[in-house]
């Protein structure tokens, strides 16, 4: 199974009762109000959703919204951005951490020279950007996404023309950065240099997608593991669904998974 992230944004009115149709996304809402699962989500909050999930606009406000997806073998339609995801299975896991967040930059910020362990799509919705390759430059504006795959160096830096420039972010991550940072600066020493752009959570909810390698389905089951925590420290697991599923991951061939496993931490 070949896996698309893409991203889409917009606005409007109440469609009525919506069904969300792909494997796991996320939604950053901007104006306005929505019911998802019907738990009312306000404006400047998010939500990570996963296939079935309920939603439908909450009043008669016109609502304005950024939204990823994350499907099976093509990208969603007239997305703004999209990308081919590899999904980082370690050797002997079937784990794979999904996580949706916002990054901020006061003027002229600087984010260094960085990689990330997963592929990710990202899509600017305040200020200006240049995102800085070994090979190449890109300019993001307000509602251009851009992807970025797993261990792709880039410097990012903001213009200095606006009081803050702001971007979107979901990524595909191997479940050892649970409850951690992804960003990685590869110069030692830039390191030691405090960092410039603010790392803020839409929630403090992450996605484990996990492959259950045993032979036979084993139903639904629903787990609670609490654990104290702040911040990015995980504070609840919830085993949420178990559910048949066949898949090829990252091109190489895995004893078949019959079903799979949604943690949100």
């Amino acid at each position: 199974t070949t896996y698309f992230l893409s991203v889409s944004s917009g606005s409007g009115g109440s469609d009525g009762l919506q069904h969300f149709a792909h494997a796991f996304g996320g939604l950053r809402l901007f104006h306005g109000s929505l019911l998802i699962n019907g738990d009312k989500v306000k404006q400047g909050g998010g939500a990570l959703l996963r296939k079935g999930d309920t939603f439908e606009v909450a009043g008669t406000a016109k609502t304005h919204w950024v939204r990823f997806d994350l499907s099976h073998d093509a990208p969603v339609e007239q997305a703004q951005g999209h990308g081919q995801v590899s999904l980082p299975v370690p050797s002997g896991s079937s784990d794979v951490l999904l996580r949706m967040d916002e990054v901020k930059f006061p003027p002229s910020a600087v984010a260094f020279r960085h990689i990330h362990p997963g592929d990710g799509l990202r899509f600017l919705t305040v200020g200006e950007l240049s995102v800085v390759g070994d090979e190449h430059l890109h300019i993001a504006t307000p509602g251009r996404a851009w992807f970025e795959t797993a261990n792709f160096p880039v410097r990012a830096e903001a213009s200095a023309d606006h009081a803050m420039t702001s971007f979107l972010r979901f990524m595909v991550l191997p479940p050892s950065y649970l409850g951690k940072p992804s960003f990685n600066i590869l110069d030692k020493d830039e390191v030691r240099l405090p960092q410039q752009q603010i790392h803020g959570d839409i929630l403090t909810k992450s996605f484990t997608w996990r492959l259950d390698r045993r032979s036979k389905p084993i139903g639904c089951v629903i787990r609670l593991l609490g654990a104290a925590g702040l911040g990015d420290r995980p504070s609840l697991l919830i085993a949420l669904m178990i559910y048949p599923l066949v898949s090829t991951l990252s091109g190489v061939t895995r004893p078949k998974p019959s079903s799979w496993m949604l943690l949100a931490q």
